[in-house]
């Protein structure tokens, strides 16, 4: 998982789009768009992951913090796998996918502020600081674009700091 911290931006979001855009060429019928964005949608979770996972390991050891990291990594994931089976099983919308929608929407958040915030902090604990939470936030929010800011930054702080590449190698 923290290979994807090692690649360039480019190749990242090659990775990233390239397959799902490939899938959707030949794309006899739904369920093959529909495995490409689930696809794009695994990288750029377990990108999101491993930044704030290996950024939080050398910045704080609060569990409770990373706990709710983790379950707001591994909710939107399960929730992926329910709601596209439930669909599957009814044509109408089910009302009471709702509540699981906003919890849904709220983890997402909360993954991109939790990632956003750290990252920052790390920057600026470490004299390396050349954005605020806000940019950084919107950066990874619009990840096609963003990754193009804040890879070179992750590779940055990898080549710089040497705590965090020995974790990433380790």
């Amino acid at each position: 998982m923290n290979k994807l911290l090692e690649i360039k931006h480019w190749l990242l979001l090659a990775i990233m789009i390239f397959s799902a855009t490939v899938i959707g060429l030949f794309d006899l019928n739904s369920y093959w768009q529909l495995f490409g964005s689930i696809w794009c949608y695994f990288i750029y979770s377990f990108w999101l992951f491993s930044i704030g996972n290996l950024i939080y390991k050398t910045n704080s050891n609060s569990p409770i913090k990373i706990f709710l990291f983790k379950m707001a990594f591994i909710y939107p994931l399960i929730c992926l796998i329910v709601f596209i089976s439930s669909t599957r099983l009814s044509e109408s919308f089910i009302i009471w996918l709702i509540p699981f929608q906003l919890l849904l929407m709220f983890f997402v958040f909360y993954l991109i502020f939790f990632v956003s915030k750290n990252f920052v902090n790390f920057e600026k604990k470490h004299g390396m600081g050349s954005g605020n939470l806000f940019s950084t936030f919107c950066a990874f929010w619009f990840f096609p674009l963003g990754i193009f800011f804040v890879q070179p930054r992750i590779n940055q702080i990898r080549q710089l700091s040497p705590v965090l590449h020995s974790s990433v190698d380790g």
